[in-house]
């Protein structure tokens, strides 16, 4: 037998204060699954996850076209549907 002594992990930190996973700013790609002149919309992305998008600058988003949209977080206490809650800073049309 050896008298190594093994390793110890150390002992986890506290939490972050904030998540660590917070999306400040992202693209996402997908599917219009609710449309029309706004300023609530309904994507679901490539991955099969729903998103509910508000935009007062967007043009008119048809259902079941494809786009590519820049998010942010967003900042207003409302619900534009079923999905994780974005503000649109940018939209465009896949072709």
């Amino acid at each position: 037998m050896s008298s190594t002594e093994l390793p110890v992990s150390p002992r986890p930190r506290t939490p972050p204060k904030t998540p660590s996973d917070l999306i400040t700013g992202d693209w996402l790609v997908g599917t219009v699954t609710r449309g029309g002149s706004g300023p609530c919309y309904g994507l679901i992305t490539d991955d099969g996850v729903e998103h509910a998008l508000y935009g007062t600058d967007s043009a008119e988003l048809v259902e079941h076209t494809r786009i590519r949209v820049r998010v942010a977080p967003l900042e207003l206490r409302i619900s534009c549907g079923p999905g994780q809650h974005w503000r649109i800073v940018q939209a465009e049309l896949i072709r």
